[in-house]
C-alpha cells in the first residue's frame, strides 16, 4: 500500500487502517496514509475513477465501473470484508404501521439483492 495514493472515508470506523481476511480466513491489518479523506462515498468513487487514488467501496455504490473496466478491483482473490448492516427501531410490542412496512420492505431487498449478488458471485466461479 505503500506505493499506492489512498482515498479513504472520513467516517470509517477507522480510517488509518484497512482490516482485510486473509486466505486462510485470519484477520489482517494494513495501516494506511490516506492523499485524500473525504466525507462522501460519491465523492470517493468519483476521484478513484478520476485516478487520484485506490480506495475500498461496497459493491452497492458502483454502477457498472468494473463491468465496462473503468475501475478494476484489487485483491479480488481474497475474501471480500463483510459489513454488517443494522436497523434501529422501537420496540416490535408499540412499532408503527409505518415503520413496520419500512422495515419489512428493506429486509425483502436485501434479501433479494444479496441472492442475486450471490447468483452473480457463482457464476464467476464456474
Amino acid at each position: 500500500m505503500a506505493h499506492h495514493d489512498i482515498i479513504s472515508y472520513s467516517y470509517a470506523k477507522n480510517n488509518k487502517r484497512w482490516v482485510y481476511e486473509d486466505r486462510d480466513g485470519n484477520e489482517a491489518a494494513v495501516d494506511i496514509t490516506s492523499r485524500i479523506t473525504v466525507n462522501s462515498a460519491k465523492m470517493e468513487l468519483e476521484m478513484c475513477k478520476a485516478g487520484l487514488g485506490i480506495t475500498r467501496l461496497p459493491r452497492f455504490y458502483l454502477g457498472n465501473e468494473l463491468e465496462t473496466g473503468e475501475l478494476v478491483e484489487l485483491f479480488n482473490d481474497y475474501p471480500k470484508h463483510q459489513l454488517g448492516v443494522y436497523m434501529v427501531y422501537p420496540s416490535r410490542k408499540h412499532m408503527s404501521a409505518k415503520v413496520r412496512a419500512f422495515k419489512d420492505m428493506v429486509e425483502t431487498e436485501l434479501v433479494h439483492h444479496l441472492s442475486l449478488r450471490q447468483k452473480e458471485l457463482n457464476k464467476g466461479m464456474a
